[in-house]
């Protein structure tokens, strides 16, 4: 009995390899920040989001340069609003640092950026294949967290070489994987267990795995 059903793309893909790049980075953006064991004060998740803003532009850069027309979601006209209200603040004197302007502003465009690639994407591909992908992405990511928040109970954190890091004492703060604040841990954990079970109600993922998956990601939702 076939207990996964494979979710990337068929060996023989249809689709281009600048969509199949694209699909990849954005892949590795819904999971790989999650992991990354650098954290620096005073900003500890400073790395990770930087990480993924990198692998977000890195996304759109095959689909831009493939494409002769881009298509844009009005959705794109939300986080653009912001950017003017931020500027016409900063304008007025309302931002104690203009870094901090600039900083929102940055997160903004980002935004809207990840919109456009959102759109390119559901353009070009079945959005169920599109919808599998992302959420295979992050199921594996959070199991992967799960397992380094398990290794760090057990003290079996410096075994990994640096992979996992050292936590914090277990008795106050729990477990938290490589994620340095732990709210952001518990939040990818759950979001995994929600990729988890929309790939079993698709058909994508058996159910005695789901069980497994699910089973892994509540302990160290528990220990966290």
């Amino acid at each position: 009995m076939t207990l996964i059903r494979s979710a990337s793309l068929p060996q023989h893909s249809p689709y281009p390899f600048s969509l199949r790049l694209a699909l990849w980075l954005a892949g590795l953006m819904f999971s790989l920040p999650f992991l990354l064991p650098v954290h620096r004060l005073p900003l500890p998740a400073f790395h990770s989001e930087w990480l993924a803003m990198l692998l977000g532009l890195l996304a759109c850069i095959p689909l831009l340069l493939s494409q002769s027309t881009i298509t844009v979601p009005r959705l794109v006209l939300a986080p653009l609003g912001w950017l003017l209200v931020v500027l016409l603040q900063w304008g007025l004197g309302m931002f104690a640092y203009g870094a901090s302007a600039l900083l929102v502003a940055g997160y903004l465009l980002w935004a809207a950026l990840m919109l456009v690639l959102g759109r390119m994407l559901a353009a070009r591909m079945e959005l169920a294949q599109l919808y599998a992908f992302l959420a295979w992405s992050l199921l594996v990511g959070g199991l992967l967290g799960a397992t380094a928040g398990l290794l760090q109970y057990a003290q079996w954190w410096p075994a990994t070489g640096g992979l996992v890091i050292e936590p914090m004492a277990l008795n106050e703060f729990g477990v938290y994987g490589n994620l340095a604040q732990q709210n952001h841990f518990a939040t990818h954990l759950a979001l995994a267990l929600a990729s988890g079970c929309y790939l079993w109600l698709a058909g994508r993922l058996a159910r005695g795995w789901l069980v497994a998956a699910a089973g892994l990601l509540l302990v160290a939702l528990v220990l966290s």
